[in-house]
């Protein structure tokens, strides 16, 4: 679970949402607001997955013991008004930014 990675061309779906929210915004139409949240709706559930796949990548990367694990992930349940939508932001941003990769580096590796 904590190697899925979804790929960048996932994005693609916001960007097209994002531009039906705008033409709905700019000619009023209630279709274009409706395709947005329809398509922001599906994915979000997609984003949730992908940001707890990235909090579990880190723990175990970090190789944080049991204790801090049970911690972190009672503090992402019952702090759920905050951690919701920090676990949306990095899940939508690790497509694009590739958390992963970045966080792996060898600085002794020449690319």
């Amino acid at each position: 679970f904590r190697e899925w990675h979804f790929p960048w061309w996932i994005m693609w779906a916001v960007v097209v949402a994002l531009v039906a929210y705008l033409m709905g915004t700019q000619w009023d139409g209630g279709y274009y607001h409706q395709i947005a949240l329809n398509i922001i709706y599906l994915y979000l559930p997609i984003f949730l997955v992908s940001g707890v796949s990235m909090v579990a990548w880190t723990l175990y990367t970090c190789r944080a013991k049991t204790a801090t694990k049970v911690m972190v992930w009672l503090a992402v349940i019952l702090l759920m008004r905050f951690s919701l939508p920090l676990l949306l932001i990095l899940g939508a941003l690790d497509p694009l930014l590739d958390y992963r990769k970045i966080w792996n580096r060898n600085p002794n590796k020449k690319s």
